[in-house]
């Protein structure tokens, strides 16, 4: 049960990091994922023998998972990677048999679950079924006056990787903490939720509306899991064929919501524990007990300590947008040949965007409703959010009136469409006007963030 129970784990979470991956990135993975899994193997067995150590290494891991980031694109994955198998052993929670006897085998289950992953997505791009994602521009493209202020940027404060593994690392450990003095023996809901509200941290704004979400996701889940479980009975395989069916839900309605995500991975935590022997509907008022401590841990420590303005991010990701509108206009007049490749880019910069959209507009549309909040930054920044990915339809029609004969009759004119893309730019400029953006590469005059 244990061990296709952590391959699956690992797949779900593989599948995810490892799409558009090259064959560098994939090969980085196939050596790195089975020496971390051991890593997290002995860190696992240390958790349940020597707690203090344990937790102490467990924390400390996913910390530099996240520090790693600082080091560019390619590290940040490996950085994802390092972390996996430490999620993978916190979600999981089977008992492990004394000794190292489960070391050799973690590496195997890392290894086959990678090479599942990786052959699925080759072949799945191979047939047309997969499409690799959008990006944005790498590190190596970035201008050398780019990549000289981003170090004066970064000797003058602390950078947000460094900022964000610190939070964590004080995240953790204030859930094991509480978790193991005052829940214990089920502490590890504290930890994992608190993992959860903390991980891909975009902003103070970010943490606060996606732990709602999970919170509200988590314990409906919870309540639902612990009912089916009670019905079941321990050790009863239809629960394991349950399981199998809510992770499959879950990944296919985290697209939609992460709170469905949240709700589907507490259930199958619950119905997991529940196999074991845990299926007391009395269970039920702990675990939302300590769902509800470890989202506090989390939304404390991101509000509080280091934190990452919402606003800092969503400015920074907003003129990164428009840095590639000016290139790309830049281009149609000089080199029209680049547009589809600026497209590309502006395509994952509205991504970047599109991820830290959410709380501006959620302020914008409760400010309407209260008027002291009408003049709040947020209302500007969902403004600016809004223009820039007005810009989309105009810069797909672009590329495709230059891609079609002249004769062919384009379905709007290039001038009507670079004129579209010229108010929205004008719009999103005015919010950064007042606001000076740490630029990772030089910004063309025609569209400067300030």
């Amino acid at each position: 049960m244990d061990a296709p129970l952590i391959a699956v784990v690992l797949a779900l979470t593989l599948a995810r990091t490892q799409r558009g991956a090259d064959l560098r990135g994939r090969l980085t993975g196939l050596i790195v994922l089975p020496l971390v899994a051991v890593a997290a193997s002995e860190i696992g067995s240390l958790m349940l023998h020597h707690p203090n150590y344990g937790d102490t290494l467990f924390a400390l891991a996913v910390s530099l998972s996240i520090w790693l980031r600082k080091f560019g694109s390619r590290a940040a994955k490996a950085g994802t990677i390092l972390a996996l198998p430490f999620v993978a052993i916190l979600v999981t929670p089977v008992p492990m048999p004394p000794g190292h006897g489960a070391t050799g085998w973690s590496a195997v289950i890392a290894l086959i679950a990678f090479v599942c992953v990786s052959v699925t997505q080759l072949a799945a791009h191979r047939l047309g079924f997969l499409r690799e994602p959008a990006r944005t521009q790498p590190a190596s493209q970035q201008s050398a006056a780019g990549r000289d202020s981003t170090r004066r940027d970064q000797r003058k404060r602390v950078i947000p990787s460094t900022r964000m593994a610190a939070q964590m690392g004080l995240v953790l450990g204030a859930a094991f903490v509480i978790g193991r003095l005052g829940f214990t023996p089920h502490w590890t809901w504290t930890v994992i939720t608190a993992f959860v509200v903390c991980s891909a941290n975009r902003g103070r704004g970010d943490v606060a509306y996606k732990s709602l979400l999970r919170l509200a996701g988590a314990a409906g889940g919870t309540i639902v899991a612990t009912v089916l479980a009670s019905l079941f009975g321990p050790h009863d395989n239809r629960s394991i064929v349950l399981i199998f069916v809510v992770l499959a839900i879950a990944n296919w309605l985290r697209s939609f919501s992460y709170a469905y995500w949240a709700g589907c991975v507490t259930s199958v935590l619950a119905l997991l524990q529940g196999y074991f022997g845990e299926v007391r509907l009395s269970l039920l008022g702990t675990r939302l007990e300590e769902i509800l401590a470890g989202a506090a841990i989390a939304i404390a420590v991101s509000w509080f300590v280091l934190p990452v303005r919402t606003t800092d991010v969503v400015r920074r990701r907003v003129a990164d947008a428009l840095i590639t509108l000016g290139e790309l206009l830049t281009a149609l007049r000089e080199d029209p040949s680049a547009l589809e490749a600026l497209a590309v880019r502006f395509a994952g910069n509205l991504d970047q965007v599109q991820q830290v959209a959410t709380p501006p507009r959620a302020y914008r549309a409760a400010a309407r409703h209260v008027r002291i909040m009408q003049r709040g930054r947020f209302v500007q920044l969902a403004d600016a959010i809004d223009a820039v990915q007005r810009c989309a339809e105009p810069v797909r029609l672009l590329v495709q009136n230059t891609a079609v004969p002249r004769d062919a009759g384009p379905a709007r004119e290039t001038k009507s469409l670079v004129e579209e893309i010229r108010r929205n730019v004008a719009t999103a400029r005015e919010v950064l006007a007042t606001y000076r953006v740490p630029a990772p590469r030089a910004e063309p005059a025609a569209v400067s963030a300030r």
